[in-house]
């Protein structure tokens, strides 16, 4: 609200709350809101992993509620039931009582929605007490730090990602990361290609608003088919882009592209 009313553009790499859509006309980002990851991965869930039942474990956080509360939203409209559903304090040093009450209710699956930290360590915990629940996250489940936490635990757990594979994203994002760990000595890490876009949208604006005597606003509302790092970037009347969601799983510790789910 503080950039819009003054007239000052944000464009952003990682919120996500589709509330940010009514932010107004100053605001963009180069990442998909969340309902368009959760949808992707409800239909995932129910209807590739055949998952008709499950439980939720959710940090309580406006970001990571926005997640749980939109994945609980497509996947029981689309014919799934929640059978337990869990809010966690960010205060709480370890989760074992809200995972033995979603395990009692005997789910198939867990919806883990956290940030990293929490993540890796939900993940941990519900692998002490049960090895073969299958456990289901989105994004923050990318970060290195989820691994470092939660260690051969994480094996198996899917994940849903803005993060599209080089195979799905060409030539734009091969560049991208050879330049990156060329220049940092590491590969780029979650929303780092956001990033990126983001800086070289808003350059390029910049330079075309002097070039056309247009405002900075009028050239970056006019981005569209923009072959970005992070995918083909236009901006709707909302400052929103549109991307397909990649479905990742962990295997030995390692994040395996599984597939693209578009959502309309």
């Amino acid at each position: 609200q503080i950039t819009n009313s003054n007239k000052v553009v944000l464009i952003s790499p990682s919120a996500t709350s589709p509330e940010i859509s009514e932010s107004g006309e100053y605001i963009f980002r180069t990442i998909n809101d969340d309902s368009i990851e959760t949808k992707a991965m409800s239909q995932y869930v129910f209807d590739k992993l055949k998952i008709k039942n499950l439980g939720i474990i959710a940090l309580e956080s406006a970001g990571t509620l926005s997640y749980a509360n939109s994945f609980e939203n497509f996947f029981t409209r689309g014919g799934g039931i929640v059978k337990a559903k869990e809010i966690v304090s960010e205060k709480m040093r370890e989760y074992r009582s809200p995972i033995n009450k979603v395990l009692n209710n005997k789910v198939e699956a867990i919806y883990v929605s956290g940030y990293s930290k929490e993540i890796g360590q939900i993940i941990r915990e519900i692998r002490e007490v049960n090895k073969t629940v299958i456990l289901i996250s989105y994004q923050s489940a990318e970060d290195k730090r989820v691994i470092e936490i939660a260690g051969k635990a994480v094996d198996g757990l899917y994940f849903s990602s803005t993060t599209l594979p080089v195979s799905v994203l060409g030539q734009p994002n091969a560049e991208f990361v050879q330049e990156f760990t060329t220049h940092f000595g590491k590969t780029p890490g979650v929303f780092a290609a956001e990033i990126y876009d983001g800086a070289n949208i808003l350059f390029k604006a910049i330079k075309q608003s002097f070039v056309n005597k247009t405002t900075l606003l009028a050239e970056l509302s006019q981005t569209a088919n923009y072959s970005g790092a992070s995918g083909p970037i236009t901006f709707d009347k909302n400052g929103d882009v549109h991307k397909p969601i990649a479905i990742y799983k962990y295997q030995m510790t390692e994040p395996v592209f599984i597939s693209t789910v578009g959502v309309d």
